[in-house]
């Protein structure tokens, strides 16, 4: 590993989890297997991921045998420290190609990392702004000098919901973070006014009408804003471009099984996370990107810079890999 690269890998760890996620971790076992040719012919891609149901998507190409029909055998691995260890692991060669929140791997790329994105994977669906259906706050502006709960500052979470109060007027609002899974708790007990939820939390939290949606974190500026994809190092991209490719290509057809056949997805579902059944019948539609098409980037990349996040617009068309 180029020793330059050492400064920035340790800065990494302070970079946020992923930002938009479904499900809880049931957990996979670590592992630093090389890449390369199977015994049965296949070659071995081995791939960073977290159980969260926007990543049904590798798990239906795993276990619909779609990875073997496109010569690949794929291997889902964890890293240390979990979500925030998936980009390092990437660089160092214990990954070879990692599931990512777009705003990690933008500040990533602006601190020197030489990633290339080469598929979209998610994009916004039910998530925004919950707040108690008989509480006091009514309207947005009531949020003015509140406190909103997110996973992470300066992730997908708080990008979004900055631009969307921001284009009603509302600023003054304290974020704070909190794990998706006391986010309701949170609101209930007041120590917060507000969260934004997401898959199942949602579906949780409003089902007896205890949290109703303010506003949806997906509108105006970022109605079209892309929330997480897969993404590969520039080496990896180099040395092994028709391995991408392939990987790429079961992707798509899995992606498309995923939002096209409900009851495969929940199968998947209930195999792979510990969403309850009877949640995941209830889940909301999850924003797979069955087109990778990389739109809305650019205006992710837009907000990352208004808000201080990274010094300087990516160029995205250097960092995206079209098929």
């Amino acid at each position: 590993m180029n020793k330059k690269l050492l400064p920035v890998l340790a800065l990494l760890g302070t970079l946020s989890v992923a930002g938009c996620s479904t499900g809880t971790p049931s957990g996979t076992e670590a592992s630093s297997t090389e890449a390369g040719a199977t015994a049965a012919g296949l070659e071995k891609v081995v791939v960073g991921s977290i159980p969260f149901a926007e990543t049904a998507t590798i798990q239906i190409a795993m276990n619909e045998g779609i990875f073997e029909e496109h010569g690949l055998e794929v291997e889902l691995a964890d890293a240390p420290g979990g979500g925030a260890g998936l980009i390092p692991a990437v660089m160092s060669g214990d990954l070879d190609i990692t599931y990512s929140n777009y705003p990690s791997v933008l500040q990533a790329i602006d601190k020197g990392l030489p990633l290339s994105i080469i598929r979209e994977n998610d994009r916004g669906g039910a998530q925004g702004i919950y707040v108690l259906s008989d509480g006091d706050i009514d309207e947005l502006s009531d949020l003015k000098g509140k406190r909103v709960a997110v996973n992470g500052l300066g992730n997908i979470m708080e990008i979004t919901s900055r631009s969307v109060l921001e284009e009603h007027g509302v600023t003054g609002v304290d974020f704070v973070e909190i794990p998706p899974a006391q986010m309701e708790a949170s609101v209930e007990n007041g120590n917060v006014d507000g969260a934004w939820l997401v898959e199942p939390f949602v579906t949780m939290a409003t089902a007896d009408d205890g949290l109703t949606k303010l506003v949806s974190a997906f509108e105006g500026t970022t109605e079209n804003v892309p929330v997480a994809g897969w993404v590969t190092s520039a080496e990896f991209l180099n040395e092994s471009p028709d391995t991408v490719n392939a990987f790429v290509d079961a992707l798509d057809e899995a992606t498309a099984r995923a939002a096209e056949d409900k009851d495969l997805l929940n199968k998947t579902l209930a195999r792979y996370t510990s969403i309850s059944p009877d949640v995941i019948e209830q889940l909301n539609p999850i924003g797979f990107s069955v087109e990778s098409d990389y739109e809305g980037l650019d205006t992710l990349n837009e907000l990352m810079v208004k808000q201080g996040l990274i010094s300087e617009p990516v160029d995205l068309e250097a960092v995206t890999h079209e098929r």
